[in-house]
């Protein structure tokens, strides 16, 4: 029979979810590094907007305090002289020099306010754009990182499962060479006497002798059983005055018992 190397396989396995684990973390910066670009861009196109939209209201309110300039100066200058503060030559004077300063005040501003208007627009239709890709943006983000979370638990899994094999590697190998020495198909890890669990109690070979995979040291020692004479009937007697006094019940007990017929020892039956 072939014993498998389990500490290939465990290494593999290993080294493959640390690599999943790798492709995962990289993708993971990467979908982050690209949500911070598109956050980057949401914030710079509001900063356009507001920095547009203030300039175009500034213009705006100077554009209209003109206005209301040339009506207050109108409205005063007429005052003055129905009071006499002012003659005629004099309200003729102030009314020119406003009504020069006016037009060219309004000249000025409707050269500039439909381009400070077009260009508000222009920077609310890009903020609309930028608002919407984010969005999309950010959809698209949490699908991907449910993606990589699931990716992220396979790798774990596959890492756990690597170690895992790695570091029961000589315990696997054990497992093969016992089937190897015991013609039962379907062994376990247990003596074949007295169904403990096997450890560090399997007796160890000394020179010259067949290592033992098939009875513990409680059982076997110096290449004989301890016990030749011992029946079935007595060994679950004794085991069931054990096993009380580990307060087990009483289908557990019976569950145990009932599976010590089938050891390679005092089992009647070849299979």
């Amino acid at each position: 029979m072939n014993i498998p190397s389990f500490d290939i396989i465990g290494k593999l396995v290993t080294f493959l979810g640390i690599a999943l684990i790798l492709f995962v973390g990289s993708k993971y910066y990467e979908l982050t590094r690209d949500a911070k670009a598109n956050t980057e861009k949401l914030e710079l196109s509001d900063l356009e907007y507001n920095l547009v939209g203030l300039e175009y209201n500034t213009a705006l309110e100077e554009y209209n305090a003109v206005f209301r300039k040339h009506s207050s100066t109108i409205l005063n200058s007429e005052r003055d002289l129905d009071s006499n503060k002012i003659t005629q030559a004099e309200f003729n004077d102030i009314n020119s020099a406003n009504e020069k300063m006016f037009i060219e005040q309004q000249t000025k501003y409707k050269s500039i306010l439909p381009s400070l208007e077009n260009n508000y627009k222009i920077k609310a239709i890009a903020k609309k754009k930028t608002e919407a890709l984010f969005e999309k943006g950010g959809i698209v983000f949490h699908k991907e990182v449910n993606v990589l979370i699931f990716f992220s638990f396979i790798a774990v899994v596959l890492v756990m499962a690597g170690l895992s094999s790695w570091a029961d590697k000589e315990k696997r190998e054990a497992f093969y060479k016992i089937r190897e020495n015991i013609d039962k198909p379907h062994f376990t890890y247990n003596c074949q006497s007295c169904g403990r669990a096997f450890n560090a109690m399997i007796v160890p070979a000394k020179d010259g002798e067949v290592k033992n995979y098939r009875f513990c040291s409680d059982c076997y020692e110096d290449g004989k059983l301890k016990e030749p004479d011992l029946t079935l009937q007595e060994l679950k007697n004794r085991t069931k005055t054990y096993l009380i006094s580990r307060n087990l019940s009483e289908r557990k007990i019976r569950n145990i018992l009932s599976k010590l017929e089938k050891l390679h020892r005092w089992r009647t039956t070849v299979y």
